[in-house]
Protein backbone atom coordinates (compact mmCIF):
# COMPACT_ATOMS: atom_id res chain seq x y z
CA UNK A 1 0.00 0.00 0.00
CA UNK A 2 0.90 3.86 -0.84
CA UNK A 3 -0.11 7.11 1.54
CA UNK A 4 -0.69 9.34 -1.41
CA UNK A 5 -0.52 12.73 -0.01
CA UNK A 6 -1.20 16.02 -2.08
CA UNK A 7 0.26 19.03 -1.56
CA UNK A 8 -2.08 21.93 -2.75
CA UNK A 9 -0.64 24.90 -1.00
CA UNK A 10 0.66 28.14 -2.65
CA UNK A 11 0.73 31.67 -1.97
CA UNK A 12 -0.60 32.34 -5.73
CA UNK A 13 2.69 34.41 -6.42
CA UNK A 14 4.60 32.71 -9.64
CA UNK A 15 1.98 32.87 -12.28
CA UNK A 16 0.31 36.08 -11.49
CA UNK A 17 -2.03 37.59 -12.39
CA UNK A 18 -3.12 34.10 -13.34
CA UNK A 19 -2.86 32.90 -9.92
CA UNK A 20 -3.71 34.88 -6.44
CA UNK A 21 -2.83 34.43 -2.74
CA UNK A 22 -6.74 33.41 -2.98
CA UNK A 23 -6.44 30.97 -6.03
CA UNK A 24 -3.14 29.90 -5.92
CA UNK A 25 -1.93 27.39 -8.75
CA UNK A 26 -3.52 24.20 -7.59
CA UNK A 27 -6.81 25.53 -8.46
CA UNK A 28 -6.12 26.94 -12.48
CA UNK A 29 -7.30 25.39 -15.15
CA UNK A 30 -4.16 25.46 -17.95
CA UNK A 31 -4.46 26.47 -21.79
CA UNK A 32 -5.85 22.63 -23.30
CA UNK A 33 -6.53 21.16 -19.89
CA UNK A 34 -10.27 20.81 -18.48
CA UNK A 35 -9.35 20.21 -15.50
CA UNK A 36 -7.43 22.40 -12.79
CA UNK A 37 -3.85 21.36 -11.97
CA UNK A 38 -5.40 19.91 -8.83
CA UNK A 39 -8.01 17.93 -10.31
CA UNK A 40 -5.75 16.24 -12.43
CA UNK A 41 -3.14 15.20 -9.85
CA UNK A 42 -6.06 13.65 -7.72
CA UNK A 43 -7.42 11.48 -10.52
CA UNK A 44 -3.30 10.43 -10.94
CA UNK A 45 -3.52 9.17 -7.63
CA UNK A 46 -7.03 7.84 -8.29
CA UNK A 47 -5.52 5.45 -10.86
CA UNK A 48 -2.73 4.39 -9.17
CA UNK A 49 -2.76 0.67 -8.12
CA UNK A 50 -2.46 -0.08 -4.53
CA UNK A 51 -2.75 3.68 -3.16
CA UNK A 52 -4.50 4.61 -0.06
CA UNK A 53 -7.20 7.46 -0.88
CA UNK A 54 -4.80 10.84 -0.58
CA UNK A 55 -4.36 13.21 2.63
CA UNK A 56 -4.35 16.42 1.06
CA UNK A 57 -2.33 19.71 2.60
CA UNK A 58 -3.41 22.86 1.92
CA UNK A 59 -4.37 25.93 3.56
CA UNK A 60 -7.30 26.41 5.89
CA UNK A 61 -7.98 29.74 3.86
CA UNK A 62 -8.98 27.17 0.33
CA UNK A 63 -10.31 24.77 2.83
CA UNK A 64 -13.96 25.41 0.96
CA UNK A 65 -12.19 25.15 -2.94
CA UNK A 66 -9.60 22.11 -1.55
CA UNK A 67 -12.85 20.23 -1.20
CA UNK A 68 -15.03 21.25 -4.08
CA UNK A 69 -12.02 19.68 -5.72
CA UNK A 70 -11.78 16.87 -3.97
CA UNK A 71 -15.23 15.71 -4.06
CA UNK A 72 -16.03 14.35 -6.88
CA UNK A 73 -12.81 12.51 -7.37
CA UNK A 74 -11.70 11.72 -4.17
CA UNK A 75 -14.41 11.99 -1.87
CA UNK A 76 -12.72 9.55 1.15
CA UNK A 77 -9.50 12.49 0.89
CA UNK A 78 -8.61 13.47 3.93
CA UNK A 79 -7.28 16.98 4.86
CA UNK A 80 -4.43 18.45 6.63
CA UNK A 81 -4.85 22.04 7.08
CA UNK A 82 -2.69 24.69 7.77
CA UNK A 83 -3.31 28.07 9.41
CA UNK A 84 -0.49 29.56 7.67
CA UNK A 85 2.29 28.25 5.18
CA UNK A 86 5.50 26.86 6.43
CA UNK A 87 6.54 25.11 3.47
CA UNK A 88 7.39 22.15 1.53
CA UNK A 89 9.21 20.62 4.09
CA UNK A 90 6.86 20.97 7.20
CA UNK A 91 4.24 19.65 5.37
CA UNK A 92 5.64 16.70 3.94
CA UNK A 93 6.88 16.32 7.74
CA UNK A 94 3.24 17.08 9.55
CA UNK A 95 1.50 14.78 6.99
CA UNK A 96 3.74 11.65 8.04
CA UNK A 97 3.44 12.36 11.62
CA UNK A 98 -0.82 12.61 11.13
CA UNK A 99 -0.36 9.24 9.31
CA UNK A 100 1.44 7.70 11.18
CA UNK A 101 -0.73 8.50 14.13
CA UNK A 102 -3.60 6.94 12.28
CA UNK A 103 -1.62 3.51 12.16
CA UNK A 104 -0.92 3.95 7.95
CA UNK A 105 3.13 3.23 7.97
CA UNK A 106 3.04 2.79 4.25
CA UNK A 107 5.51 4.26 1.60
CA UNK A 108 4.54 8.04 1.06
CA UNK A 109 3.79 9.29 -2.26
CA UNK A 110 4.38 13.12 -2.09
CA UNK A 111 2.80 14.94 -5.07
CA UNK A 112 3.04 18.72 -5.58
CA UNK A 113 -0.39 19.82 -7.03
CA UNK A 114 0.89 22.19 -9.39
CA UNK A 115 2.71 20.23 -11.79
CA UNK A 116 1.42 19.15 -14.90
CA UNK A 117 2.24 15.11 -16.45
CA UNK A 118 1.59 13.72 -19.31
CA UNK A 119 2.43 10.28 -19.52
CA UNK A 120 -0.15 8.53 -17.03
CA UNK A 121 0.95 4.93 -18.02
CA UNK A 122 4.74 6.20 -17.48
CA UNK A 123 3.84 7.41 -13.96
CA UNK A 124 1.86 4.53 -12.79
CA UNK A 125 4.64 2.05 -13.83
CA UNK A 126 7.63 4.58 -12.21
CA UNK A 127 5.40 4.90 -9.10
CA UNK A 128 4.93 1.44 -8.80
CA UNK A 129 8.65 0.37 -8.98
CA UNK A 130 9.29 3.34 -6.59
CA UNK A 131 7.16 1.80 -4.05
CA UNK A 132 8.72 -1.60 -4.23
CA UNK A 133 12.30 0.44 -3.66
CA UNK A 134 10.73 2.58 -0.52
CA UNK A 135 9.23 -0.90 0.98
CA UNK A 136 12.93 -2.00 1.21
CA UNK A 137 13.89 1.21 2.97
CA UNK A 138 15.08 3.07 0.36
CA UNK A 139 14.02 6.74 -0.24
CA UNK A 140 12.64 7.53 -4.04
CA UNK A 141 12.47 10.73 -5.78
CA UNK A 142 11.20 10.99 -9.70
CA UNK A 143 12.16 13.75 -11.90
CA UNK A 144 11.78 14.74 -15.68
CA UNK A 145 12.95 17.32 -17.45
CA UNK A 146 10.54 20.23 -17.76
CA UNK A 147 9.69 21.54 -20.77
Amino acid sequence: MISTVVLAGGQGLRLWPLSSPEHPKPFLRLPGHDRTLLAETLLRCSRLNKASGPLIVGALSHAALLRAEARPIAPNAKFLLETEPRGTAPAICAAALLLLRDGRDAPMLVLPSDHVIDGEDAFAAAVAHGATLAADGLLVTFSVVPT
